[in-house]
């Protein structure tokens, strides 16, 4: 089952990748401005802070940060350029917030359950 929703979530993303390049930049900004408030909105941290390039721990930034950058880049098919400059992170740290969080898809379900969440609050979009 596992195996099952990590494939059907991959598919989704290729999907989307192919229509999100016809996506002009004013239309971008908001889509990444809409799923970073979700974000924010399930893990109770401040799109300040999402965006900061400071290092503190602020309990769930991590976390936070890492479903953002998975559900923009996986879900809907943003380049990691793209998401990571909208945060002012490298591309790289896109990829591995990426792999961590599909990893987790296997270990923890705390983190799975609040992306899940993010995922139902964005599905309209």
């Amino acid at each position: 089952m596992e195996d099952a929703r990590l494939k059907i979530m991959q598919l989704t993303g290729v999907l989307v990748r192919i229509s999100v390049e016809e996506i002009p930049a004013d239309q971008m900004e908001q889509m990444l401005a809409y799923i970073l408030d979700r974000v924010c909105e399930t893990f109770d941290v401040s799109t300040a802070d999402m965006k900061s390039v400071k290092r503190t721990a602020i309990t769930g930034l991590v976390d936070a940060r890492h479903t953002f950058f998975y559900i923009a880049h996986e879900l809907r098919g943003i380049s990691c350029t793209r998401v990571g400059a909208y945060c002012k992170r490298d591309h790289t740290t896109v990829l591995h917030a990426c792999n961590k969080i599909a990893g987790f898809y296997h270990t923890n379900d705390d983190v799975i359950i609040k992306v899940n969440q993010v995922i139902d609050k964005i599905k309209c979009v």
